[in-house]
């Protein structure tokens, strides 16, 4: 359980949106994945979603691979992924036919993905945003205002004040 936590969290700090990491993460389970082949594809999922975020959403590239163990070859946004990072799709395929009947697709389509590089694309995510955070703190002045009255009242204002994602500051 504490993967799948772990996964819905990272997949929302990706995309801001709960109901993706919720698709997501349902789609990976339901195709086979499992613990540490889990926590893999959400990092190569992820890697993929931020480095063609013009089209590619998680829950897409999920989906599409459900729906390519489903039917034995690449189709949706998992194919489209694979086509826009350069994988020919009859090779893949057959590759896929192969480990269906080794039982290792999944290893499969993980080991695809991992040649692609999309994990590293998300811990160099990880380490822009970091540094992105520690380069704009702002250190104020307390004039006596903080720590904040609890009747005291505050305005969020902003294209995400009703974001509750956005407030819990992951």
């Amino acid at each position: 359980l504490d993967i799948v936590e772990k996964g819905f969290q990272q997949i929302v700090e990706i995309t801001g949106e709960a109901d993706s990491a919720v698709e997501t993460v349902s789609n990976l389970l339901a195709s086979g994945f499992k613990d540490n082949q889990l926590a893999g594809m959400i990092d190569q999922i992820n890697g993929a979603a931020i480095k063609f975020s013009d089209t590619l959403k998680t829950e897409g590239i999920a989906d599409g691979i459900q729906e390519t163990f489903a039917s034995g070859e690449a189709i949706g946004q998992f194919s489209e992924l694979l086509t826009r990072s350069g994988i020919d799709l009859d090779t893949f395929n057959e590759g896929l036919q192969q480990a269906k009947k080794d039982g290792t697709e999944t290893q499969y389509v993980m080991d695809t993905l991992a040649k692609l590089g999309f994990g590293e694309i998300v811990k160099k995510h990880k380490e822009l945003n970091l540094k992105m955070a520690h380069e704009s703190i702002v250190l104020l002045k307390n004039d006596g205002i903080l720590p904040l009255d609890k009747n005291m009242r505050v305005a969020v204002i902003g294209p995400k004040e009703n974001k509750k994602s956005v407030l819990l500051g992951n």
